[in-house]
């Protein structure tokens, strides 16, 4: 076949490059339109099929450019309580952001031009760019905020190929499968079959892992889940953080209808100070929740030796005492920490502040009457974290605020990783969302119970069981990415040696 030209006006090809890369962003969370992505990656190696490595490596920018500009327009919502200029300074600090984030699937791109025969530039242009995706989850603090992978998270049976190969080996296959048409349309009709066919293989082990083998639930102690729904705008003004608590507390007094809770559960940063310190707080926690149950709080933990303050998750006993807490490892950069301030001149520290502590690892929390849970504050349930070891959890815990970005398409991305997880380390996620999405998953990515953006309300449900760990709970990604690595060198290593196919057409 005749393929159409390809653009050679540089604005015009970076121009297409950008759209199809915005319009590959509608497959993720809450869009969720999948065929886009069999239309823009076609699209993206039609454009570097011709010219060299430099002008892949821009046009890979511009796609990744609009793909981030466009799922992540959301970030520019926060920006709105900073100031008159809200919008402004968030439009900017997205198109940043999305500049810089841009700068790996260019290198992947790129990488794949190096490439002259189409079926080997196909194939590393998938192996490259979920290659690139890992980097991004890891460099620096990582950000693995819409991976391919997480495309799937829509359904039940889509996301169960997670538990044996995780959100990246999942968007492996998508990324792979994506690119057929563009082989297709090259009459490599059968290159196109071998690139679809692992997405379709573990698609349908997925169908069969949701269908045939069934999941006990079990029945565990029942938890709480309070959604109080309490806006930004209130969070923010000092004055009204006794009228946002009493919110919480009028909510969690709702009668339950069945057994009541042993655990009431409040989002993160409910509580705008140090519980520890706030004896006044402690002695009315049996007053504030249903029963004998227990609270866990967030809250902002100040450490005494040094004042260092940590977004924190506290677990106060019926009778007001700490018995636990959980503080924050993941910090959002330039939210709640800024990158290096050490480096900084003492003089800009008292506009710029240095910001919270980290804690040096994730902990554990043990309470009576209930399996360890592994407590995951804000976005630190997008980071994976194998669990198949001998201190496995029993379920994690996710406390958020998402109410900074509104009714925006950022809570509902935010939600669907927090299904991946579950079903990648096999466990139960019980999920507190000060404006929503709160729910109860189970192992298996089913939402058992869930209150929806801008409701309020509490959830009552049993802690769901675990399963046994997965694949992905064991191995984790670095098989992965080694075996995707150690691809991209050996078909580097043979470039070049293998003739083309007799007939095959040009790009």
């Amino acid at each position: 076949m005749i393929a159409p030209r390809i653009p050679e006006h540089r604005l015009l090809r970076l121009g297409s490059a950008m759209v199809a890369g915005a319009a590959s962003a509608l497959a993720f969370a809450p869009v969720h339109a999948l065929p886009v992505l069999w239309v823009s990656f076609p699209l993206l190696a039609w454009l570097i099929s011709s010219g060299g490595v430099h002008r892949a490596f821009w046009t890979g920018w511009a796609f990744g450019f609009g793909q981030f500009a466009a799922g992540l327009y959301w970030i520019g919502a926060s920006f709105v309580y900073t100031g008159q200029f809200g919008w402004i300074a968030g439009g900017v600090g997205v198109t940043g952001l999305s500049a810089g984030l841009a700068v790996l699937p260019a290198v992947a791109v790129a990488t794949a031009r190096l490439f002259d025969q189409p079926q080997g530039r196909l194939i590393a242009l998938g192996v490259a760019w979920v290659l690139a995706e890992g980097l991004r989850s890891w460099l620096l603090t990582g950000f693995p905020w819409n991976l391919t992978g997480q495309v799937w998270a829509f359904s039940v049976t889509t996301v169960q190929p997670a538990a044996w190969i995780g959100t990246h080996g999942l968007g492996a296959v998508t990324v792979l499968a994506a690119l057929a048409p563009a082989a297709a349309a090259n009459r490599r009709v059968r290159l196109g079959l071998l690139l679809s066919a692992p997405l379709a293989a573990v698609l349908f082990l997925g169908l069969l892992r949701d269908n045939v083998r069934t999941l006990d639930l079990g029945e565990g102690p029942v938890v709480r889940i309070v959604q109080g729904n309490v806006s930004q705008a209130a969070r923010l003004d000092a004055s009204r953080h006794g009228e946002n608590i009493r919110q919480y507390v009028d909510t969690s007094r709702i009668p339950p209808a069945a057994a009541p809770p042993k655990l009431v559960i409040w989002p993160e940063a409910v509580l705008p100070f140090d519980p520890s310190g706030r004896e006044e707080f402690r002695r009315d926690v049996q007053a504030m929740v249903p029963g004998e149950a227990r609270l866990a709080t967030g809250g902002f933990r100040i450490r005494p030796a040094d004042g260092a303050v940590f977004n924190s998750l506290f677990f106060l006993a019926p009778d007001g005492r700490v018995e636990a807490f959980y503080d924050k490892v993941h910090l959002v950069p330039f939210g709640e920490f800024l990158p290096l301030a050490g480096w900084l001149p003492a003089s800009l520290l008292p506009v710029t502040g240095r910001g919270m502590h980290a804690a040096d690892a994730r902990a554990r929390i043990d309470l009576p009457g209930f399996s360890t849970a592994a407590p995951a504050i804000c976005y630190e349930i997008i980071f994976p974290t194998p669990t198949g070891g001998p201190d496995r959890p029993g379920w994690l815990l996710n406390v958020t605020n998402d109410a900074w970005f509104g009714r925006t398409s950022g809570p509902h991305q935010h939600f669907a990783q927090a299904r991946l997880r579950a079903v990648e380390e096999g466990l139960p996620v019980i999920r507190a969302a000060n404006t929503g999405i709160s729910a109860v998953i189970d192992a298996r990515g089913r939402v058992l119970a869930q209150l929806g953006l801008g409701e309020r309300g509490v959830i009552d449900h049993p802690l769901p069981i675990p399963e046994k760990p997965p694949l992905h709970a064991r191995m984790g990604d670095v098989p992965l990415f080694a075996g995707l690595f150690a691809l991209l060198l050996v078909m580097l290593a043979f470039e070049g040696r293998v003739p083309p196919r007799a007939g095959a057409p040009e790009d």
